[in-house]
């Protein structure tokens, strides 16, 4: 691992970019996504994803933050890749939901990995006009998820009130929010607004991203899936199937924890901590 430093706004821009030119997937969960942010790094995300990069977007919903602009982009490339991912969080408005105040950014390429964690959300005041404060921590992609930055990021996309917004949802969400950019959050108080948003929480209850259906899982993560043990287990549980798994993989051990991980990623696992397992359903 290497040693942590910190990276001011301007200095986290040209960090971000020059990971997004390298990673083979990547992940970032922010509380407020500006089109101010994403202009700044939407060239480089389009030419990873064009070449089989791995994105997930995780966006908290703020009426008077996140723009309904930055999640049609998101959702255009969800509609256009099927290697991308996004989620949102509401807005506590809707429904007293948790406030989603993260600002996390995560890449890796081959078996390096890294990750950001600080204050700059996805905005142009975050990625360079403010005074921020983030720190990145840089090492093996066992480092960095031991560490556990990908199980935080599952835990927080399958939890229950995470959903894509469609079209439909957008539409509505920017509608209310131009009220309170106008009008102040006052606005979300007024009887025809509570119409909206009744409106957005039952949109949001159907949107929900559901952990992936085991299935519907084919080769080697249908295999890791049919081993594995009843309640909770280790990652060491899983080497009785080492002499197996060697007609699969020339390092069977690291495969083994890299399938762990994968269906984890798709929500059927949740890692409850250093080589601690359960299975969801």
């Amino acid at each position: 691992m290497e040693k942590p430093r910190i990276l001011v706004a301007q200095d986290l821009l040209t960090f971000i970019l020059e990971e997004t030119a390298k990673a083979k997937q990547a992940r970032i969960a922010v509380a407020f996504a500006r089109q101010s942010g994403l202009v700044l790094m939407e060239r480089q995300i389009q030419t990873s994803l064009e070449k089989g990069g791995k994105w997930d977007f995780l966006v908290g919903l703020d009426f008077s933050q996140t723009e309904g602009a930055v999640l049609r982009r998101l959702l255009k490339w969800k509609s256009n890749f099927t290697h991308f991912d996004f989620g949102c969080y509401s807005d506590p408005s809707i429904d007293r939901a948790k406030t989603f105040h993260p600002k996390v950014f995560m890449f890796q390429r081959g078996g390096r990995a890294c990750a950001v964690v600080g204050s700059s959300n996805l905005t142009g005041g975050g990625l360079g006009g403010n005074e921020e404060a983030n720190i990145v921590v840089q090492g093996s992609a066992d480092e960095i998820d031991d560490m556990g930055f990908p199980a935080l990021f599952a835990r927080w996309k399958y939890q229950g009130t995470c959903f894509t917004p469609d079209e439909v949802y957008i539409e509505r969400y920017e509608f209310v929010r131009r009220r309170v950019v106008k009008m102040s959050r006052r606005v979300l108080a007024k009887p025809s607004t509570k119409g909206e948003l009744e409106k957005l929480r039952k949109r949001e209850s159907e949107l929900a991203i559901e952990p992936r259906d085991p299935a519907t899982l084919k080769g080697q993560q249908k295999w890791i899936y049919e081993r594995l043990p009843e309640g909770e287990f280790s990652t060491p549980d899983m080497y009785a199937h080492v002499k197996e798994f060697q007609t699969r993989s020339r390092t069977p051990e690291a495969s083994i924890r890299r399938l762990l991980q994968e269906v984890r990623d798709e929500g059927i696992l949740i890692h409850l901590g250093k080589n601690r397992w359960n299975r969801r359903v």
